[in-house]
């Protein structure tokens, strides 16, 4: 599953944000900082459905009109949503009044922190995915309103055994002690390579050379991970909004699989004795003299994800890929293969000219590889 979260700060950078999205082609898409009069128009343009909760009311910057609207987080997605849940872990009120920015406790009185969830399945796989935008403090520091609402949060989130739950956090890493408390439950998805996933050209406190240099080292947008899910490919991009995008690959850790093996090539014309056996195959160049064997996994394709069976051919040095039930030329494209599950170790046949036998175990190698992902 192809994920994106990003704050869009509201309606400053929509057509930004717009044709970031458009570019992606990500299977769900988590915003935060998001009018519901935007909700619809990204729902339109995207052909995505979503899921809606307000957390405060505010004014649209580029509008005339005095009166404002609800701003809060959605949840967008190619495939349905279904069992979602929109709760509250922090709410002064039932009813939500005009946003006051004026300090920590005027905002506390004026707005909700909501955990928005629900159930997505892509290609047989269940995801089960959360957004928040988190209570903020001026200095990135834990306060009483933050402390209280993480205990909170992590309440909501004890009720989901698997959960990947991302957003703006406003804790950044290694600077407030409450993203270790989130990390001894849950994965960081976020390399530590990246020590900031503020956009500084586009941040109001850019210009400012004190405030932008200690915003350049606040990391406060994540995705983390329970136990039973594991990211690949995750990067950030800005020039979207005054937050950077993060996108990742989201993949189901399925049992006896400690983590997600992965391996990228260009796909080359091989002997053509899949396609003769009735079992075409996309070849990439393999490095790893270690594996052998028989998998199931997925083929990534212009970040659209297919099941597959897999064969690690350490006798040519490539990876060879049945991608299941599709018909398309995959000849000179750049693919992503991830190995799930072993389905059996390498197999000596007698002669490679005994094309019968080959078929018939290949056959049989293929029929294990859609059992194990319709049981999955």
């Amino acid at each position: 599953m192809k994920l994106i979260t990003v704050n869009i700060e509201g309606d400053k950078h929509l057509e930004r944000v717009l044709a970031f999205l458009e570019r992606e082609h990500a299977d769900v898409i988590c915003m935060q900082e998001l009018f519901v009069t935007d909700a619809v128009f990204f729902s339109e343009r995207l052909n995505m459905q979503y899921a809606y909760s307000p957390m405060l009311y505010a004014k649209r910057k580029k509008s005339d009109l005095e009166t404002g609207e609800e701003l809060g987080i959605g949840i967008f997605s190619h495939t349905p949503l279904t069992d979602v849940k929109s709760q509250n872990y922090w709410s002064p009120s039932d009813t939500l009044e005009q946003f006051d920015s004026t300090d920590v406790h005027t905002k506390r009185k004026t707005e909700r922190h909501v955990l928005l969830s629900g159930n997505i399945d892509i290609a047989g796989e269940l995801f089960t995915i959360a957004t928040t935008h988190f209570t903020w403090t001026p200095n990135g520091l834990p306060d009483h309103y933050q402390e209280t609402d993480a205990e909170a949060l992590l309440s909501l989130l004890s009720r989901m055994p698997e959960v990947i739950v991302c957003g703006d956090f406003n804790i950044p890493r290694g600077h407030n002690n409450l993203y270790k408390k989130i990390t001894t439950i849950y994965k960081d998805a976020i390399p530590t390579s990246y020590i900031s996933s503020l956009d500084l050209t586009l941040h109001r406190a850019g210009k400012d050379p004190i405030e932008a240099t200690n915003l350049a080292k606040f990391m406060v947008d994540y995705i983390f991970l329970s136990k039973k899910y594991e990211a690949t490919e995750v990067r950030l991009e800005g020039n979207i909004s005054d937050h950077m995008a993060v996108i990742g690959t989201i993949h189901v850790l399925h049992p006896g699989v400690a983590h997600v093996t992965k391996y990228a090539g260009t796909v080359a014309r091989g002997e053509s004795t899949g396609t003769r056996l009735g079992f075409p195959t996309a070849n990439i160049p393999l490095q790893d003299a270690k594996l052998t064997g028989i998998y199931a996994g997925t083929v990534i394709v212009q970040g659209t994800s297919y099941q597959a069976g897999i064969y690690a051919n350490q006798h040519r040095h490539i990876l060879e890929a049945h991608v299941l039930d599709f018909s398309g030329d995959l000849y000179g494209k750049t693919i992503t293969i991830t190995l799930d599950k072993k389905i059996r170790d390498d197999k000596e046949f007698a002669s490679f000219s005994n094309e019968a036998e080959l078929s018939k175990t290949i056959a049989d190698d293929i029929r294990q590889v859609r059992e194990y992902f319709n049981k999955s």
